[in-house]
């Protein structure tokens, strides 16, 4: 009998730098007519400013981004929100986007041609390619305005208290009819 070990494969599409890249994009679009320092962003988006400023580095020298040095220096972003397109965020960050990956690996799987899972996932992947082509910032942008607290919401949710949490106040945005 032979034995084969395996562990379980926590499939991960986005790096933590790619995440990271993709929300510091999301926060600059957010602020259109102010440049942001490293340091406001790594602030809010709670990582370090080493970490953050490479990032911000790379993203700069795609052309995603503008920055200026000095005082009243900072990042802006250096295409139209809506011309980002995600797909080509994820892929400078971490190559060609691809979850057809063989648990058991080619070697040791003789089905690699006929598997059906293999197949599937192909098909899968071919959609999420699709779907990451077509999405823009300025599309994220528009989902997450949604969820954006106001300046007094974010001011209930920080002096505490039981009675407001995010999550209530979210559900509460969700369920106002839109004017």
């Amino acid at each position: 009998m032979i034995l084969i070990e395996y562990h379980l494969i926590k499939m991960k599409l986005l790096r933590r730098d790619t995440d990271a890249a993709l929300k510091a994009l999301l926060l600059i679009a957010q602020n259109p007519n102010r440049r942001l320092d490293t340091a406001k962003l790594s602030k809010a988006m709670n990582i370090s400013r080493q970490f953050l400023r490479r990032i911000l580095q790379e993203l700069q020298k795609k052309g995603f981004l503008k920055s200026a040095r000095g005082r009243g220096g900072g990042f802006w972003l250096g295409l139209e929100s809506d011309s980002l397109k995600i797909l080509q965020v994820i892929e400078s960050f971490q190559g060609k986007v691809e979850l057809q990956e063989c648990l058991w690996r080619k070697e040791l799987c003789p089905d690699i041609k006929t598997c059906v899972l293999r197949r599937k996932i192909l098909e899968l992947e071919a959609k999420l390619i699709e779907e990451l082509r077509n999405l823009t910032l300025g599309d994220l942008l528009k989902v997450n305005k949604k969820y954006l607290l106001s300046d007094s919401e974010k001011n209930a949710i920080r002096q505490g208290g039981k009675k407001w949490n995010r999550r209530k106040i979210l559900r509460e945005k969700q369920d106002q009819p839109k004017s």
